[in-house]
């Protein structure tokens, strides 16, 4: 789901640049980078990155990230051209080798499927999100237990580590139940 989304994005900022309008494909960069990626995608893997045993997804995460970090690096460049280098430079040129991230290859769309699953799982987890925002609690509050409907079925992983519940419940609507602080 996230590299379907980054490859908008890649064909949004590519054709904005070949325009001379950068302000389209910045503003669809930097939608896709806080949204997608910073506020839905890297919260849904942080507990498959810190509790593999219970997810078992860790490399798909890795290589994943690797891969849509690499290519926001790449989008970014235009725009952020001095942090960009520094970020490309400790993280990427060791694999790639060169000598700047500007005369690399600037990112392609790689045609990747849509994955309206895990367009559910955003839904529940800004339902979530909305729910600490209101209780006035920290994101990283743990839910006792979330209940989502039955089309819901099939994404248990998902959704217990996107949004920190220790139990998943089916039912009519998303409801949920923050766990008590002693």
């Amino acid at each position: 789901a996230l590299l379907h989304g980054l490859d908008g994005v890649i064909r949004a900022v590519g054709e904005g640049l070949e325009n001379y309008d950068y302000a389209t494909g910045l503003a669809a960069l930097d939608r896709f980078f806080v949204g997608t990626f910073c506020d839905d995608w890297l919260e849904t893997i942080k507990a498959r990155l810190n509790e593999p045993q219970r997810f078992g997804t860790r490399p798909a995460a890795q290589a994943t990230l690797w891969e849509a970090l690499r290519d926001i690096l790449g989008l970014y460049a235009p725009y952020l051209p001095f942090i960009t280098e520094t970020l490309w430079q400790r993280l990427y040129r060791p694999h790639e080798g060169g000598v700047s991230l500007h005369v690399t290859r600037f990112p392609e769309a790689r045609g990747v499927a849509a994955a309206p699953e895990m367009e559910a799982v955003g839904e529940v987890l800004r339902v979530v999100r909305q729910a600490r925002t209101e209780a006035r609690l920290p994101q990283s509050r743990e839910l006792a237990w979330l209940e989502v409907p039955e089309r819901y079925r099939g994404l248990e992983p998902t959704l217990l580590a996107a949004c920190r519940a220790r139990e998943l419940r089916f039912g009519e609507a998303v409801d949920l139940a923050f766990v008590e602080v002693a």
